[in-house]
């Protein structure tokens, strides 16, 4: 049986709405209905007692994770599905994450797919082409039965986030449940709770068959109220960590693609590895592959080690006569241009990389659309992240970058970029410049955000 918890606050049509979701999906006993109002004063409390629903009050809000707490106590399933009231799901989708934890008794928390992700590492790649609920089950439906028929039908990944996150019984009482000191919402709890779990060896996977709609995720009642915890939320996990969700916890599967090993137990080194979702995936894509990593930040690392041998050490220095020739892989994604000589890095690089290998680069373009607007007003502002980021030391173009690689000794075989255009003014300005460049620099410029360089080192 499973448990299902729900933790509310302030949000009544949202919670009945979820409800009658999960009654019309579900024979009652199939599943354990638990609601958590964590001190609602807009008549949840009332409406849950009028309706017999199993539910827990905080009589003063105490958060949203020592709410999840307090319905876990009480639950009696095999394993605990935290939702929150904006989320529909199905019969068809909930099959799809217990699945994961049948397949594999190393699983201790299954997250899913949706429209709507506060991170945007769950959200449905494909085009969800439905209307309304009666459409959303069909759709649901159709995606669990793709996955069915596919030969993988779960992915790992570094975190699963709690608006529908299953957890083994096992896994939430080796943790100890949410850490209560997260503020609000969800956010940074459940990636908490995820890292936790991998550093305890449980393992963390994403369902491909488990798609969930989310209505309008909304926190004390307001859209506002959400923007508000969820800042609250990232700020409290970094203080707690060390480091920002998505800047160390993301997986570059624009970069992972390149990776293609001629050797039958490949080796891949990553400079700046962070947590170490890149090594992740390749373990999952590559079981024979050896992963080591560079990164520099202590806390990031002891993640990282989950998944691969880690280093701290300079790259920029770097001396590791055992390393000549022994990887397959080397990848750079977002670190060159935070070095003072980017230069003498990759020709360390290319000394590491077997015969063969390849190095993958990305570095952000300081051609993009967004450089010329702000210099055309006169400014040249320094931000806490983006091309401009206040920790880049150096900045390139595609063709500089292309040098860069070349001069180390690689030859470049794939040339590619990440374009991001925000907003009509910047569309309008980039069609003003476009007949200004000159015909040497490629019109798309414009458009790439960052540029993705692939070299081969040649063949002994």
């Amino acid at each position: 049986m499973i448990s299902m918890i729900l933790a509310v606050h302030n949000n009544l049509s949202y919670t009945q709405h979820c409800v009658a979701v999960l009654q019309d999906n579900f024979a009652p006993d199939e599943y354990e209905l638990i609601v958590v109002d964590d001190g609602s004063a807009d008549g949840t409390a009332e409406w849950l007692k009028g309706n017999g629903v199993q539910f827990l009050r905080h009589e003063e809000a105490r958060g949203i994770a020592a709410a999840r707490n307090l319905g876990a106590s009480a639950a009696k399933g095999d394993a605990f599905l935290f939702l929150e009231a904006d989320v529909w799901l199905t019969h068809a989708a909930l099959e799809e994450m217990v699945a994961c934890v049948n397949r594999d008794a190393r699983v201790g928390i299954v997250g899913c797919l949706s429209n709507c992700d506060e991170y945007g590492c769950g959200l449905f790649q494909d085009a969800a082409d439905y209307e309304g609920y009666e459409g959303y089950k069909a759709f649901a439906q159709r995606v669990a039965n793709d996955a069915r028929q596919s030969a993988k039908r779960d992915c790992p990944a570094i975190f699963a986030t709690a608006f529908a996150m299953l957890i083994t019984r096992p896994a939430w009482f080796a943790l100890g449940g949410f850490d209560e000191s997260a503020c609000g919402k969800s956010v940074g709890a459940d990636v908490d709770f995820s890292l936790r779990a991998w550093q305890a060896g449980y393992r963390v996977v994403r369902a491909k068959g488990a798609y969930v709609h989310r209505i309008r995720p909304v926190w004390n009642g307001t859209a506002e109220g959400l923007e508000q915890e969820t800042m609250c939320g990232r700020m409290w996990f970094k203080q707690k960590w060390g480091f920002e969700i998505n800047y160390s916890c993301n997986v570059r599967t624009e970069l992972l693609q390149f990776v293609q090993p001629k050797q039958a137990s490949p080796s891949v080194l990553e400079v700046g590895c962070a947590c170490g979702g890149n090594f992740m995936l390749l373990r999952e894509k590559f079981p024979d592959i050896t992963c080591c990593g560079i990164e520099l930040d202590d806390r990031s690392a002891a993640v990282a080690n989950c998944f691969g041998q880690i280093f701290n050490m300079d790259v920029e220095t770097l001396d590791m006569p055992a390393w000549e020739n022994q990887f397959d892989a080397v990848i750079l994604g977002d670190v060159l241009e935070h070095l003072y000589d980017p230069w003498q890095t990759v020709r360390h690089m290319y000394r590491v990389t077997r015969p063969g290998g390849r190095i993958i680069v990305s570095v952000p373009n300081i051609t993009h659309i967004s450089i010329f607007d702000m210099m055309l007003s006169g400014q040249w502002k320094y931000a806490a992240a983006g091309i401009l980021d206040h920790t880049h030391l150096r900045f390139f173009t595609q063709a500089t970058a292309k040098e860069m690689v070349e001069s180390a000794g690689y030859r470049v075989v794939t040339l590619a970029s990440v374009s991001v255009i925000e907003g009509e003014e910047q569309e309008r300005l980039k069609e003003i410049l476009r007949p200004l460049l000159r015909a040497d620099a490629p019109s798309y410029q414009l458009d790439a955000y960052q540029w993705v360089i692939v070299g081969e080192k040649a063949e002994a």
